[in-house]
């Protein structure tokens, strides 16, 4: 990987029922297809990205991650209103 950086990302995913998920990847588009596909673990069905935040290094995004699985329901809504306040998917129009 000579002259690549590789991105790692903390992300909050929202069902159609409204539960939220939070985790971190390195490979979001990969992470999101999951989610959507019913690969990933869970009894919820997450459907929409609507909020993920990048890093350049995976413990930072690690950390991240596990500071925002402490916030209550309501912080973290108010932390995707800020930057998706219409709780649009931020991947859609992608290729899986």
């Amino acid at each position: 990987m000579t002259g690549s950086r590789k991105n790692f990302y903390c992300y909050i995913v929202m069902s159609e029922s409204g539960t939220l998920h939070t985790g971190h990847v390195g490979d979001l588009n990969l992470a999101v297809h999951r989610h959507r596909t019913k690969e990933s673990p869970g009894k919820h069905d997450p459907k929409r990205l609507v909020y993920y935040e990048e890093f350049a290094d995976e413990r930072a995004a690690m950390s991240r991650a596990k500071a925002m699985k402490s916030l209550s329901r309501k912080q973290k809504l108010q932390l995707v209103s800020s930057s998706n306040p219409e709780l649009a998917d931020l991947i859609a129009g992608f290729e899986f």
